[in-house]
């Protein structure tokens, strides 16, 4: 029974709970035949390897993004970070997977291709972390807020470090045209 009440749980939180009711309701009387379960339970399948088609990435994907993972970490200490992935790297995996009888890696662009959506997907990972550990803005230190004063520093450092670049618009440097107006 706890089986089927988290296999009920995970259909109404992936199908929502009119769909899962309108597809059950029939076999909610006394009188079900074998077949007619046999049948729900047959589109109930179906809609939720639907739901799930659109939510998850294929085998094929997730295999892939595996390899490169597995391969970046095997050159870095155990670790797949996104500021690691180079031409370097990219080179070396290509080289080794590219005479793979599977062919996912055969040419180089794809392999390229992949490694751009593996980083961007590292980095949106360490983002999700930052953003989870993050503190919020206040006085109370003993519950590790952020004083106010600390933020106003910290932009105005930035704000003098982005002041440099106000030189390239000076004369002598502004007859360099290397930039245009908004770079």
């Amino acid at each position: 029974m706890p089986f089927l009440s988290a296999l009920l749980e995970l259909l109404v939180s992936a199908l929502g709970y009119d769909v899962v009711l309108e597809t059950i309701k029939d076999i909610l009387c006394s009188s079900t035949t074998r077949s007619q379960i046999g049948k729900t339970a047959n589109t109930l399948s179906r809609r939720l390897y639907a739901y799930l088609n659109t939510h998850l990435p294929a085998a094929t994907a997730q295999r892939k993004y595996r390899a490169v993972t597995e391969f970046m970490a095997s050159q870095h200490n155990g670790i797949a970070r996104a500021d690691d992935i180079n031409d370097d790297l990219v080179l070396a995996f290509w080289i080794e997977t590219s005479t793979d009888d599977a062919g996912d890696f055969k040419t180089y662009r794809k392999v390229v291709r992949l490694f751009i959506n593996v980083r961007d997907a590292l980095m949106a990972s360490h983002q999700q972390a930052a953003l989870s550990q993050s503190l919020s803005i206040g006085s109370d230190r003993e519950n590790g807020e952020i004083d106010p004063g600390s933020i106003d520093l910290a932009l105005e450092e930035i704000h003098e470090r982005r002041a440099t670049l106000d030189l390239l618009d000076t004369a002598p440097a502004n007859e360099i045209k290397f930039l245009n107006k908004t770079e």
